[in-house]
């Protein structure tokens, strides 16, 4: 798959994230959410695409993925984590509850973790 393609389908990849709850782990908490962050996370879509996100205690984040940088928001309602990239995801806020699977968190298609 080339990087082209896999830019293209990033924005369908993190839509999907948050459509089948994750299944394996402990469900995170606002707190043990909103503890992540501020920081830096390593994430991996569908096993294939792999984004550096930074997050700032403000709400911004900036996610970077072959060169290309894209910037939104996140912020925790309730047990669940939501988050907006203004290109990627057209500014729309995708939510989904965290999972802790060993040294990774995870949605259904997204696992990240701290750098």
């Amino acid at each position: 798959m080339s990087n082209k393609s896999i830019f293209l389908a990033l924005p369908v990849a993190v839509a999907l994230c948050v459509a089948v709850p994750a299944n394996a782990g402990e469900v995170m908490s606002t707190k043990q959410i909103k503890s992540l962050f501020p920081g830096s996370l390593k994430a991996v879509v569908h096993g294939i695409v792999a984004v550096h996100i930074t997050a700032y205690k403000s709400g911004r984040l900036k996610g970077v993925m072959d060169g290309n940088v894209d910037r939104g928001r996140w912020s925790v309602r309730g047990d669940v984590l939501c988050v907006a990239l203004n290109r990627w995801m057209d500014g729309k806020a995708r939510c989904a509850r965290v999972t802790k699977v060993g040294s990774w968190y995870k949605t259904s298609s997204i696992r990240f973790k701290k750098m």
